[in-house]
């Protein structure tokens, strides 16, 4: 055995220990779309003394994070994303209204003795002067006002605040502050000015004031002597405060105020059970499309379909302890991705095991005897790195666009796919290739080459052979086929328009589950009857109402779920998503740039690593492919959301993964006969993809279709348009990309070949050297 195969196999044996270490020690962590919770997104906005910026940012998060500590969130999750914008996780949070009223709110206490009383107030005496005086409403009078001093003292003074029980006046909670240093001299210096006042004089209060609003403005006691004050550093804040409300307060006071204002530009709330039945149905999906796939490709390769199974169950041990050494989210569209890449693992073993069917069947021609099974296979593994490689790099490109551009959960398909696009080159072309030359090397297997799958020419191979289709003899018909199917595409993007989801536009979607079942024109009514006759509401999931409305506030959602409770029981709120206006603006323009940097990008990196002109034909191929997934999303009048940005990514990937192995072939034949016609070229490279084409495709669409059955509302959009551009990529890579190559080729010979050193990618394999020697260019 030489020196290669012994260091795959100890590669293979590590990365397996390994993985089974960070799978058996640490558990994934969820977010919120699986484990239920609310999610809130803060943009820092410029104050008139502070501008807001990454430090200011900073301190602002430091505030929230005490304010979300005092509210007792369990393992909450703050941080900052760009300079201004802070990420708010709240898991098990399921009612956003006290946590987005104690988030956003500015919490600006002030302390002012109290100048006297009226019962007019002044509109211009409201708004603070210079001093900090101002005239405010009393709360222990309705109708009267306080005329208050300036500032005296400010919340930097408050060292905690703490909500307890007034045990002394049994009036309710209170909140019990204690100041620092300097603060509490200047208390004792306040209150003892104001005990100087006669009893019962309104100078005699001291108001504390937070946001503008006299919170509590105690009298103090007669006990308390003039110029002595209240000593000790506390007080308490009085009020008949309920045990939430003093909570809430305390939890303000002790956060501190913001240094700059904040305002929600996003903010989403899953219920526990979606993201637990999310759970199970991905599972389902990937045990069954993981099933159906391995018994496919058993059926197709026998025991190197077997092994590819061994290897695609330890892909998904491994992408699984990626995920989870690397400490990534995963998200319910994060977990589309990984159950999809397993399908897309599939492709390199296809790959290989067609290309060592070619090599095998093709020596077999050539020799009389009996041929060995590991030159064919070694083969197939060596010829096929350079398409393997391409094809994933352009995954990875669209998948990096996802990380960058997309926010919330759809982020986290980008990095599950990354994941499962790295992981699936080791699974095939480590684990797989040291399964298989185990295997091969055993006499059982040598003695019966038929176990292996690779000694038969395969349904598809064979009926091409016999066929002999000129595919790209007809390029022109297919490319008018493919112009007038984008026009019916562009025709329903114009006519019917797109449904462009909240993301995009702005506005609210909320979710509501009910416990008996409601008639969508009764909901209807009770959301009309409830102040918003303009909501868009529409029956949802199993016997659920969604209502999609512009802008919409905590306190009106509460109703619009109260009106619905009249009509359907025990309503819950399954989703809520919440995007300001600004940031669905900002989306929209998001989404295009994606999608415009992955044209460009997969345009580059095609010139580079083939001519331009076949690099044109494949970004041209997925521009047909996208815009016939949009088109049928506007016909069918399905919503076009990040998510489905997500689908749209992966299908650029797919679909210049499925070229780029056409090509690869092209440019391999053409560099063995650079003089050689490029139509019979093109059309010999596409008869001799075309089985792993077929056979891929019914590996991704296996897993898609139990993603579509099984994956519920969430994801049976995603998996619709997987499986459109899964079929449409197949069909335009023969049908769309190799004719617009051969056009803008116009057949003309390829520049000559440089030498290379490699004898693997160069040296034509018998059945190569077979085709050369036929006229016919008949493939066996």
């Amino acid at each position: 055995m030489s020196r290669a195969p012994v260091w795959r196999a100890i590669v293979a044996l590590c990365v397996i220990a390994a993985s089974l270490f960070f799978a058996l020690t640490q558990s994934a962590r969820l977010g919120l779309d699986l484990r239920g919770g609310t999610q809130i997104v803060l943009e820092t906005k410029d104050s008139p003394v502070t501008k807001a910026d990454a430090e200011s940012t900073e301190r602002a998060l430091e505030v929230l994070r005490q304010r979300i500590d005092a509210l007792g969130v369990s393992e909450p999750s703050l941080f900052r994303s760009g300079e201004q914008r802070v990420f708010v996780e709240l898991p098990g949070v399921q009612d956003p209204r006290e946590a987005a009223d104690v988030i956003g709110r500015t919490a600006q206490l002030t302390v002012h003795p109290v100048r006297g009383a009226t019962h007019q107030q002044d509109p211009d005496k409201g708004r603070p002067a210079g001093d900090g005086s101002r005239v405010l409403a009393d709360p222990d009078q309705p109708g009267a006002f306080l005329e208050l001093g300036p500032t005296a003292l400010t919340g930097e003074g408050v060292k905690d605040a703490e909500a307890v029980l007034d045990q002394q006046r049994m009036s309710g909670w209170m909140v019990q502050l204690t100041f620092r240093g300097q603060a509490g001299e200047e208390w004792a210096r306040i209150t003892g000015a104001a005990a100087c006042a006669p009893q019962g004089a309104p100078e005699r209060r001291v108001a504390i004031v937070l946001d503008g609003k006299v919170l509590s403005a105690p009298g103090v006691d007669a006990e308390v002597g003039c110029k002595v004050g209240i000593v000790g550093g506390s007080t308490q804040i009085t009020g008949g405060f309920g045990r939430e409300e003093a909570r809430e307060l305390a939890a303000l006071v002790k956060g501190g105020a913001l240094p700059v204002p904040v305002e929600v530009v996003e903010q989403r709330t899953v219920g526990p059970t979606l993201g637990a039945d999310a759970i199970a149905a991905s599972a389902q999906a990937a045990i069954i499309g993981l099933a159906l796939t391995g018994l496919f490709i058993l059926v197709v390769y026998r025991l190197l379909g077997a092994l590819a199974t061994i290897a695609l169950a330890l892909y998904g041990l491994i992408s699984y302890a990626a995920l989870v050494a690397l400490g990534a989210t995963l998200t319910l569209p994060g977990l589309a991705g990984f159950v999809l890449a397993i399908g897309m693992a599939v492709d390199a073993n296809v790959l290989v095991f067609e290309r060592a069917r070619e090599e095998y069947v093709g020596a077999r021609a050539l020799k009389s005897g009996a041929v060995r099974l590991d030159k064919p296979l070694r083969t197939g593994f060596d010829k096929t790195w350079s398409a393997v490689v391409d094809s994933n790099v352009t995954t990875l490109l669209a998948a990096g666009l996802l990380f960058f551009f997309a926010t919330g959960p759809v982020k986290g398909f980008g990095v599950t796919l990354s994941i499962g696009v790295l992981v699936s080159m080791i699974s095939a072309l480590v684990i797989t290739r040291v399964l298989a030359d185990f295997a091969i090397r055993r006499r059982f297997v040598r003695d019966r080459p038929g176990l292996t799958g690779i000694t038969s020419t395969g349904r598809v191979r064979a009926w091409l052979a016999h066929r002999e289709p000129r595919l790209v003899h007809h390029r022109r018909r297919w490319l008018g086929v493919s112009a007038m199917l984008i026009v019916v595409a562009v025709a329903g993007i114009g006519l019917r328009g797109l449904d462009l989801g909240v993301e995009f536009t702005g506005g609210r979607l909320v979710e509501y589950g009910t416990s008996r079942p409601v008639d969508v024109d009764a909901a209807r009514e009770a959301v009309a009857d409830a102040g918003f006759p303009r909501a868009s509401v529409q029956e949802s999931g199993d016997g659920g109402i969604s209502v999609r409305t512009g802008e919409l506030s905590n306190d009106q959602q509460h109703t619009i779920r109260t009106a619905l409770a009249k009509e359907g029981g025990e309503v819950t709120v399954v989703r809520d998503e919440l995007i300001g206006p600004s940031l669905g603006d900002e989306l929209r323009r998001h989404a295009l740039i994606a999608l415009g940097i992955a044209v460009a990008a997969q345009l580059v990196y095609l010139s580079a690593r083939f001519r331009w002109t076949f690099a044109a034909a494949a970004v041209s191929a997925m521009v047909h492919d996208v815009l016939l997934v949009v088109g049928l999303f506007a016909w069918l009048g399905k919503p076009v959301d990040s998510v489905f940005l997500a689908a749209l990514l992966t299908v650029i990937g797919y679909s210049v993964n499925d070229t780029v192995v056409v090509f690869d072939r092209v440019r391999e034949a053409r560099r063995r006969d650079p003089a050689a016609d490029l139509e019979t070229t093109a059309n010999r490279a596409v008869i001799k993809t075309l089985p792993r084409t077929v056979n891929t495709g019914m590996g991704a669409l296996f897993i898609l279709g139990a993603l579509a059955v099984l994956g519920g509302d969430s994801l049976a959009d995603f998996s619709i348009a997987l499986i459109a551009g899964v079929v449409i990529g197949m069909a335009s890579t023969v049908f769309t990309a190799v004719p617009i190559a051969v056009q803008l080729e116009g057949s003309r010979p390829a520049p000559p070949a440089r030498p290379r050193p490699s004898k693997n990618s160069d040296a034509p394999g018998p059945l190569e050297r077979r085709a050369r020697a036929r006229d016919s260019g008949a493939v066996v």
